[in-house]
């Protein structure tokens, strides 16, 4: 898994807001595809949640309230569902042409990321209980 050292080198600047089960996923796609970011999260007390703390590196996560000028260098942001897309850091950084995404329209963007399609005789899909362990763990 790339770490802070071998993250692709981009101009991009992505920040990840909120950082509940699907902020994690996203969190973990990226770290394994090496792409670089930050993450956010107003929940002050996530910051001492043992599996937060385990997926994530202290030094790319703010807990707590922030300034709103906080994301102004961000060119993409993704916004977990708890999130309201009218979040003052949020609309702030749509109004100025940031580009506000969800992790179903990061997911439909990358094939490897993307929900496959179970192969069993009749081609129906994976049931959701294994589509969503799939978003949040991957499959193994």
């Amino acid at each position: 898994m790339p770490t802070l050292n071998t993250m692709i080198a981009s101009s991009e600047k992505r920040l990840i807001v909120g950082l509940g089960m699907t902020g994690r996923s996203v969190a973990r796609w990226w770290r394994q595809q090496g792409i670089a970011f930050t993450a956010f999260d107003t929940r002050r007390e996530m910051a001492s949640d043992p599996a937060v703390l385990a997926e994530m590196d202290p030094h790319l996560v703010t807990f707590g309230e922030v300034d709103l000028d906080f994301a102004d260098d961000v060119t993409e942001m993704i916004v977990s569902p708890g999130v309201s897309l009218d979040h003052p850091l949020v609309a702030r950084a749509s109004a100025r042409g940031c580009r506000i995404r969800g992790d179903i329209d990061l997911s439909a963007g990358h094939r490897h990321y993307r929900l496959q399609r179970k192969i069993d005789g009749h081609g129906a899909t994976r049931r959701n209980d294994e589509c969503l362990r799939y978003l949040c763990i991957g499959w193994r």
